[in-house]
């Protein structure tokens, strides 16, 4: 695991303490004000008009949309609910190989439907191919600093990467004149989503991205020959043209990682807050766009 990297939250604020709302008491009365704070260990209320009352007071509705308050204004503070983004190596593999490459001709022969296999070897050059596979993605650490336990969260993830691929021709028998000099880029994008039914006081979790699966690919032919005996054994009469000229590279790029944790407000829509690697890709991209 690599060291902390360097990482931004976006909070997607929810001003609860902005917004009047009419309380309903045991006895059927009710009030218009607005919430400032919550006291767990008294269940007191902190209104604005009406100074601190007992949560008992209040109907049991009223009681869920209390508790609902103070639990999302637990969940949007960065200093009592701290997010922290690493980067992981899940897994890595490659494969390579030396050997000499060979050029094989095919052909259809009337009224044959199997096809003749004409291989020549090219004994004046080396063959160096290579594939490696890496899978890379991010664990995100939860950790709950509150007095009372946060429920319902929701961790959604993307990684976002781009996958390098060569321009080939769709028909087999026009592959010959592919060159692989041309590569075209496609963005993927793969998607993880969970759900944490509770997280007590001072309890951390950990959660894991979805998964990018990076490659890259090396094909290079070594002229052995000297000069003199290249002049004498000239490759381009081969149909295809000169081997040197088929040598590959490309390899995918790693975009980034986009956690958002949501929990419900007292309304039950879920309110935000975004994390990402690098800092700015939220600012950059569309979370509904991807």
């Amino acid at each position: 695991m690599k060291p902390l990297l360097l990482l931004i939250t976006l909070i997607t604020t929810l001003n609860a303490a902005s917004e009047p709302y009419i309380f309903t008491n045991n006895d059927g009365k009710t009030l218009e004000d607005t919430i400032i704070k919550y006291d767990i260990e008294k269940e007191e209320v902190l209104l604005e008009n009406n100074g601190r009352q007992p949560l008992s007071l209040f109907s049991e509705t009223d009681q869920r949309y209390i508790l609902q308050w103070n639990q999302l204004n637990g969940f949007l503070s960065t200093m009592r609910f701290k997010l922290t983004l690493d980067k992981d190596r899940w897994a890595r593999m490659k494969q390579e190989q030396n050997r000499t490459p060979v050029y094989i001709a095919l052909d259809r022969r009337p009224h044959f439907d199997t096809l003749i296999h004409q291989t020549t070897p090219l004994e004046e050059y080396e063959e160096y191919s290579s594939i490696e596979l890496d899978a890379v993605g991010f664990s995100l650490k939860l950790r709950n600093q509150n007095f009372f336990p946060l429920e319902n969260i929701t961790v959604q993830s993307k990684a976002i990467y781009e996958e390098t691929l060569f321009q080939t021709s769709d028909s087999f028998y026009e592959s010959e004149s592919d060159l692989f000099d041309e590569i075209i880029t496609e963005q993927r994008v793969r998607v993880r989503e969970e759900s944490i039914s509770m997280l007590v006081p001072l309890e951390e979790i950990t959660v894991h991205s979805a998964t990018a699966i990076l490659t890259e690919q090396k094909l290079d032919r070594t002229l052995l020959t000297s000069e003199e005996e290249e002049e004498e054994e000239d490759t381009s009469s081969i149909e295809g043209g000169d081997w040197s000229d088929h040598n590959r590279d490309r390899e995918d790029d790693f975009v980034g990682v986009w956690f958002r944790i949501g929990i419900p407000d007292p309304s039950g829509q879920l309110t935000w807050r975004h994390i990402s690697y690098p800092d700015d890709l939220f600012e950059e991209l569309i979370w509904d766009e991807l």
